[in-house]
């Protein structure tokens, strides 16, 4: 294993999504015109089907992936060109893992990643919008976010071979701890962090960000730029992502949409005072750092 993997990293609800859409129209098409099939090319590795490898290694383990101290032990063994179905020299996967120990095991190591893009929340405003999107109450999303121990369910694929009721768990800890596991790691491995806030209120300016990044560090040389910028641009408004979901799932009952305001500063009409006060007390030193106070 060697350097096979950029991450694009981030608490849940932080704006994963959209930098996935526009890295794959940057990535793999000729017009940059972004459509939902997009995220297939930038798979999320919190996928079920990328632990299938370890029924063959030790059965009774694979039937005990929803207990954190028995998955953490293959967590770097899954990343592995073979375990993850990598055919390219490198691969675009999603996380929303805490980079640090889950119990006694990191959860990826340098010598697999090419770099890494993390996104960054208010977290007042990712309390709002998993608020919505988990269906619980503000104050519930409160207390989400500011648990050590919280986490969230792994994806269960259609391919994978685990029992559908046991259900791997994503290890996020506290919004401040997910932060920082990143962004003061992997030194020497090149990394781009970008505000959620800047993706929305400044588009076109983070994209040039993405783009300038990945050409200086990888000598990378993208074809038809104008063209797709404007595009990117174009097709990534709130509006048109909330079509192109109602569209692509027009059979389902969607009763959680995914794209839903993409707008900043919403806590400031739904917050408490005293919940805007308990944020800002626990995770103020990394809010400062992003300007958020």
């Amino acid at each position: 294993m060697s350097n096979h993997i950029f991450w694009l990293c981030s608490y849940p609800k932080s704006g994963n999504t959209l930098i996935r859409l526009i890295i794959a129209a940057l990535f793999f098409t000729k017009d940059g015109v972004v459509n939902l099939d997009l995220i297939k090319y930038i798979s999320n590795f919190e996928s079920t089907r990328n632990l299938n490898f370890i029924k063959d290694k030790n059965k009774n383990d694979f039937n005990n992936l929803n207990k954190l101290e028995i998955l953490s032990k293959y967590l770097i063994e899954s990343q592995s060109k073979k375990n993850l179905g990598l055919k390219e020299d490198f691969g675009f996967f999603k996380t929303h893992s805490a980079n640090m120990k889950i119990i006694n095991y990191n959860f990826t190591k340098v010598e697999n990643i090419r770099g890494f893009i993390y996104i960054v929340r208010d977290p007042r405003d990712v309390i709002i919008s998993w608020s919505h999107y988990a269906n619980i109450s503000i104050a519930e999303s409160v207390k989400f976010i500011t648990n050590k121990d919280a986490c969230i369910n792994w994806i269960n694929s259609e391919n994978s071979f685990l029992d559908k009721k046991i259900i791997p768990q994503v290890f996020l800890s506290t919004w401040d701890t997910h932060v920082t596991s990143w962004i003061y790691q992997l030194k020497k491995t090149p990394k781009l962090i970008i505000k959620y806030e800047e993706i929305v209120e400044k588009k076109k300016e983070t994209i040039l960000k993405i783009i300038d990044f990945f050409e200086n560090n990888y000598k990378i040389k993208f074809i038809n730029i104008e063209n797709k910028l404007n595009n990117i641009i174009k097709t990534t408004t709130i509006k048109n992502l909330q079509k192109e979901e109602k569209n692509k799932l027009k059979d389902q009952k969607l009763s959680n949409p995914f794209f839903r305001i993409g707008k900043s500063k919403q806590w400031k009409n739904v917050l408490t005072n005293e919940q805007n006060k308990l944020i800002c007390e626990k995770f103020g030193e990394t809010m400062k750092v992003f300007d958020y106070i």
